[in-house]
């Protein structure tokens, strides 16, 4: 029986219990190295109503699912007249990924990350823990100002890190979407509630985080 992750977020809180378990189904799913997977015997109408939103919630509380390109596919299978049926969801991958070793990425990815907030878990109290890790992402990632500058990531590697977690930690280049990421990623493995919002500034598109 899939079990809701030891980190949920303000937005699991706020759900229905149909949201929860379909939440709860797709972290499942993410967490044991799959993409898609599948809901058997629901309504599957309601879960078509609720399951773009849910699964963008994932999205967002998840950032080390950096493979992940945002967009996801549903595929409802049904006898004719019944209401209950299977539906198989499946989340998109970058098409970069799909060409790469993606299991030596999460590893890189993962040691990276551990190194880093093994480093923050040394520093005494809470603000000066978070400051430090603020601190670090600032100094060790470059602001990728050649995809800003054209409004969008200017090539296939770029659009899969620049606004990811993976492209701030290991690659050391992203834009807001990827600073966000990471510092949201490191607040939730050191135990702090850390939502990722986007939103306008500017302007313009912008990302950034409420601690």
């Amino acid at each position: 029986e899939p079990k809701a992750p030891e980190r949920t977020s303000r937005s699991y809180l706020e759900m229905t219990e149909e949201e929860k378990e379909l939440y709860v189904a797709a972290y499942t799913a993410l967490a044991g190295g799959r993409e898609t997977f599948v809901i058997k015997n629901t309504d599957y109408q309601n879960l078509l109503d609720i399951y773009a939103e849910v699964l963008v919630a994932i999205l967002h509380d998840f950032p080390e699912f950096f493979w992940l390109n945002g967009y996801v596919r549903a595929n409802a299978e049904y006898a004719e007249g019944s209401e209950i049926g299977n539906v198989t969801l499946s989340f998109g991958i970058f098409d970069y990924w799909k060409s790469e070793d993606l299991n030596e990425a999460r590893r890189t990815f993962n040691t990276a990350l551990i190194s880093l907030t093994n480093r923050a878990e040394q520093i005494e109290g809470d603000y000066e823990r978070v400051k430090f890790v603020h601190d670090y992402i600032i100094g060790a990632v470059t602001y990728d100002e050649e995809s800003y500058r054209q409004g969008e990531a200017v090539d296939e590697k770029a659009d899969a890190f620049s606004n990811s977690a993976y492209g701030a930690l290991v690659d050391g280049k992203a834009l807001c979407g990827g600073y966000a990421k990471l510092f949201q990623v490191v607040m939730h493995r050191l135990g702090y509630e850390c939502d990722y919002l986007t939103g306008t500034a500017d302007g313009g598109p912008h990302a950034w985080n409420l601690l």
